[in-house]
């Protein structure tokens, strides 16, 4: 499996990415797609969360290969521009992203992971994690990972 390297512009994620503020999608930086990929997946994930550091704040997939996935994804399930993709149902119970919202104390950990996968899966919009990952079962040929802090 070859390696993606995923970057974003901060470390520590400024409000407008989280329910503190505008509750928009960071943008993210993807290096070493190679010929292979055809389509690709961003999930993101609260590492930290109670419960195993498990809880989903946005799936997206059948993403066109891109260098920039740009901010502020519209929350529609089927999403035009200003990227291609397909969105997912997160854990608070709405398509597409939903920042980072945690309780007041310790700050947590959000990684943000893409994987590029061999085709496009067949899923229909508002999937949960689960059935994503199921879609996404032999189809995965790269993977990389970034992640970002925020508290409150």
């Amino acid at each position: 499996m070859d390696t993606l390297t995923v970057k974003l512009t901060v470390f520590h994620l400024p409000p407008n990415y989280t329910c503190d503020g505008e509750d928009i999608s960071p943008a993210i930086q993807v290096e070493g797609i190679g010929p292979d990929v055809k389509a690709m997946v961003i999930m993101m994930v609260d590492a930290t969360a109670a419960g195993g550091g498990s809880f989903t704040h946005w799936l997206f997939w059948n993403v066109e290969p891109a260098r920039i996935i740009p901010e502020n994804i519209p929350a529609d399930p089927v999403v035009t521009f200003p990227i291609a993709g397909v969105q997912g149902k997160n854990d608070f119970g709405f398509t597409g992203y939903s920042g980072p919202c945690p309780p007041k104390g310790a700050e947590h950990r959000y990684d943000i992971k893409v994987y590029g996968l061999s085709s496009q899966i067949d899923l229909p919009p508002g999937s949960d994690r689960k059935a994503l990952a199921a879609a996404m079962a032999g189809k995965v040929v790269s993977f990389g990972q970034g992640n970002v802090i925020y508290g409150r």
